[in-house]
């Protein structure tokens, strides 16, 4: 393919990558139309997506679920960095630290949103002051 010019990139569903589109679905990234004078051939190339699988920066921040009866896990957490995140019920972590415990199937992508602050009955909501009764 060294002596081959490329002369066309096609984005999916352009001029020339339908058949292509219909057989490869949305796997399929862009089409090549690539010529070698020499030989009098035009090849036609594609770019598949083969694999779709999450990944991180190691400097990312990820969400991770340790069980509250985990005590050990959660001071191997804790040593590496991570934070617990109480109002969410997750731990913040380095994606290294979490690679590290290598239990990917704990990184949470979606977290749930922060539940409201719970302020036990005796206390005022505004000053964060106990009431007596």
């Amino acid at each position: 393919m060294k002596d081959k010019k490329t002369r066309a990139t096609l984005p999916p569903g352009a001029r020339g990558t339908k058949k292509l589109l219909r057989k490869y679905g949305n796997r399929l990234l862009c089409v090549r139309y690539r010529y070698d004078d020499r030989a009098r051939k035009r090849y036609t190339t594609v770019e598949l997506i083969e694999e779709e699988a999450f990944w991180a920066p190691p400097t990312a921040l990820v969400w991770f679920r340790i069980g509250p009866d985990e005590v050990d896990l959660q001071a191997k957490a804790r040593r590496g960095g991570a934070v617990w995140h109480r109002d969410r019920r997750l731990w913040l972590m380095p994606y290294r630290l979490a690679r590290a415990l290598n239990m990917p199937s704990r990184i949470v992508l979606d977290p749930p949103p922060p539940s409201p602050a719970r302020s036990p009955p005796n206390v005022s909501k505004e000053r964060n002051i106990f009431i007596k009764k």
